[in-house]
């Protein structure tokens, strides 16, 4: 989403023109006579800060010209490290008009030297210049982007997940991440609703939200609710936020695909019980029989716990991108070692590019399953 800045500009009348004109006389700074200043800039700074540089000017000279502002090293002004020019022409203004360089992570300023920063409309400038020095604790900007969430879904069914953004720099608290949704040829099929949103000044610092699937809006003008994919197949989804994009896959099955809806869910946790990033979607027969938990090792073992007062069968959605098991010498998928109480038993499969499915047979009684990945051979 993009955020929407807006300048108001006031203008005064024929009536004012005295008052505005002895206000201006006052209050403008004059260097060399040009009716132009710098504000917002400090004489120091630590790495790390920003500068917000206005150029405030009025009274210039015949003709259009538009306002620059310019970051320079101040002893090598060669090359500029960072320019922003108004997106507008200014033409015979004898009022005062504020030029604001705008809040930006290219004025974050993390190397320690002297610097200068040049304004200028036209032909004339003026400039002003501050020293870094070195803060070795400021923090490095960075945007993280995870989704959290099932990687196969069902064909006409809500696609229930999590994206987790953490960032330090330049954020905006009414920003969302834009999703858009890409079937197999690389056509757009989904996309969030790209508006403007009257929302929060943009501003250097530290953001950490999620945001669940049920809040995403799309371009067709729907408000709230998940994305449904009407057809099985292999997708792609790209998440941007914050100058930042990552893109994820995930396959969409249809009922024939299997005998049971894999209605159910639960989140795979490592074996200190900490969140691993990944839901699995599952079913389970039998009456009374549950699936207590699923954990993922460092050995790439999933253990599925389990209560079972009855015979059942437990089929599991299991994504590549948390358990895979492949042939080293062509690449293509190996079988599982599945144990039973650490008892091997026969399981069947369906595979997908982004997920195995695995239905697994079970007596009253069982506890524990394992899915082993076992060493390339």
């Amino acid at each position: 989403m993009k955020a929407l800045y807006m300048t108001i500009i006031t203008g005064l009348g024929i009536a004012g023109t005295v008052v505005v004109a002895l206000v201006f006389a006052s209050f403008w700074p004059n260097p060399s006579g040009s009716n132009m200043a710098l504000d917002g800039i400090d004489l120091q700074y630590k790495a790390g800060d920003m500068v917000q540089p206005v150029l405030r000017f009025s009274n210039q000279s015949q003709g259009c010209n538009t306002p620059k502002i310019t970051l320079l090293n101040a002893t090598n002004r060669s090359q500029a490290i960072y320019n922003v020019t108004a997106k507008y022409v200014t033409c015979n203004n004898h009022f005062g008009t504020d030029f604001y360089a705008g809040v930006n992570e290219d004025w974050i300023i993390n190397h320690p030297q002297k610097y200068v920063i040049v304004g200028s409309v036209g032909s004339k400038s003026v400039e002003k210049e501050f020293l870094v020095y070195p803060n070795p604790d400021h923090p490095k900007l960075y945007t993280d982007i995870q989704v959290v969430g099932p990687h196969a879904y069902l064909a006409d069914h809500p696609m229930n997940f999590t994206i987790w953004v953490k960032a330090y720099g330049i954020v905006n608290g009414g920003e969302e991440p834009d999703v858009t949704i890409y079937n197999n040829t690389g056509s757009k099929i989904w996309q969030t609703h790209v508006g403007v949103i009257l929302c929060c000044v943009p501003e250097l610092g530290q953001i950490n939200r999620n945001f669940t699937s049920s809040e995403l809006g799309n371009e067709e003008g729907q408000i709230n609710g998940p994305p449904v994919m009407e057809k099985p197949g292999e997708y792609a989804m790209t998440v941007s936020y914050n100058k930042k994009t990552i893109s994820e896959r995930f396959t969409v099955l249809s009922y024939s695909n299997f005998l049971l809806p894999y209605n159910k869910e639960i989140n795979v946790t490592h074996s200190d019980g900490t969140f691993s990033g990944f839901t699995i979607n599952y079913t389970i027969s039998g009456d009374g029989n549950k699936l207590l938990a699923a954990k993922i090792d460092t050995s790439k073992s999933l253990t599925l716990s389990l209560a079972t007062p009855n015979n059942g069968t437990l089929a599991v959605i299991v994504p590549r991108a948390l358990i895979d098991s492949k042939n080293a010498y062509d690449n293509q998928d190996a079988q599982f070692i599945v144990l039973m109480d650490g008892k091997e038993v026969k399981y069947t499969e369906i595979k997908s590019i982004t997920a195995r499915i695995i239905t697994i047979p079970f007596t009253d009684g069982a506890e524990k399953i394992e899915i082993i990945a076992p060493a390339s051979i």
